[in-house]
């Protein structure tokens, strides 16, 4: 699938708000260093060349290996380690951050370089995603019960164990000595009390190679799912049935691993393109296979599935906190406000 080129006036503008409010490169005085795959030079170039004018900016290819990115990152104060497709680094990155050689440096993953990424998922302030986020998972830990209305009529019901299982909140931020992954916009945690149908009409997003065009609206995928486990699936598109029935026979790759919930309401459509904007598009989601929480019992599924975007509403304990594609931020703050119990555990690390 081709992207949209560079060079627009709001991409540019985009560019920006992920330097000033994702990376927070100061208006002078930074060094920061860019490292970039081969296949998403023309995102480096740009991002340079609007940090110029207020650091000094390093290019770095990751064709010249790990060892010629930590020579220069020692001595920056920012990093933007770039890709489309993969996750380069990321052993040795992390070992190198987590022994406090990086301690001076502010490092982000971004997980996709299109000029989409840019335009939809920059276009949100931070600070409103911040809060929205904050809303959700408020509201989630004060909630037991989450109803999923389908506009066919199907109901999907998820109980949340409060407490057991803590959330993801992607939001552009990390804990100390951790990379911040990027694009920003959702919150996820699990449950194995997940039953009833539903219907998929946005687009699925993989760990692994699938089709070209992902989304979904011209072959809605519906699910049957019992204890968090599917045990049926309808789609009418071969291709897309076959890339499910793969996932579903590997051990426990009929598990939901993942409850998420798509927060960014900067992105307004679905993109042809396997990509993390689509899982950030405001609305729920479930992962299929591999989960968020790491200590499930049994072998972890080694592939990641999401089903994403439905076209009924969310409750949560019966009170519509999203509709229409929008949350009802004054629901979800009296939900998040009206319990007296500790909330759950919440980590920073955006990692499906």
């Amino acid at each position: 699938m081709m992207h949209t080129p560079f060079g627009t006036a709001g991409t540019v503008a985009a560019v920006d708000r992920f330097l000033d409010e994702y990376l927070s490169l100061p208006c002078t005085g930074g060094k920061l260093v860019i490292s970039f795959g081969a296949d998403v030079v023309a995102a480096a170039e740009v991002i340079a060349a609007r940090a110029r004018p207020r650091a000094d900016v390093r290019l770095v290819s990751q064709t010249d290996g790990f060892a010629a990115l930590a020579e220069v990152l020692r001595e920056a104060t920012h990093a933007a380690i770039i890709n489309a497709t993969t996750t380069a680094f990321s052993v040795p990155l992390a070992e190198m951050m987590a022994g406090g050689a990086l301690d001076g440096c502010r490092v982000v993953r971004l997980l996709d370089a299109s000029v989409e990424v840019f335009d939809l998922c920059f276009a949100m302030p931070r600070a409103a995603l911040v809060d929205l986020n904050c809303l959700v998972i408020g509201a989630g830990n004060r909630c037991s019960r989450v109803t999923v209305l389908g506009a066919g009529g199907e109901v999907l019901e998820i109980v949340f164990d409060n407490a057991v299982h803590g959330w993801i909140n992607s939001c552009g931020a990390a804990p100390p000595r951790n990379i911040v992954f990027l694009p920003p916009g959702e919150v996820a945690t699990y449950s194995n009390h997940i039953d009833g149908e539903i219907v998929f009409t946005g687009a699925i997003n993989a760990n692994f190679q699938v089709m070209r065009d992902p989304r979904l609206a011209d072959r809605p995928v519906h699910l049957t799912v019992k204890t968090g486990r599917v045990t049926a699936v309808e789609c009418a598109d071969p291709l897309v049935e076959a890339v499910i029935l793969r996932i579903l026979s590997l051990e426990n790759g009929d598990r939901i691993g993942e409850v998420g919930f798509g927060t960014n309401e900067g992105i307004v459509r679905y993109v042809p393109f396997l990509s993390h904007i689509n899982e950030r598009h405001p609305g729920l989601h479930l992962g299929l296979g591999a989960d968020n929480q790491g200590d499930l019992p049994g072998p972890r599924c080694p592939l990641h599935l999401d089903f994403i975007g439905t076209d009924g509403a969310i409750l949560f304990d019966g009170f519509p906190v999203f509709h229409d594609g929008y949350y009802d931020r004054q629901a979800l703050a009296a939900i998040a406000n009206t319990a007296t119990e500790a909330p759950r555990r919440v980590g920073l690390v955006d990692t499906l």
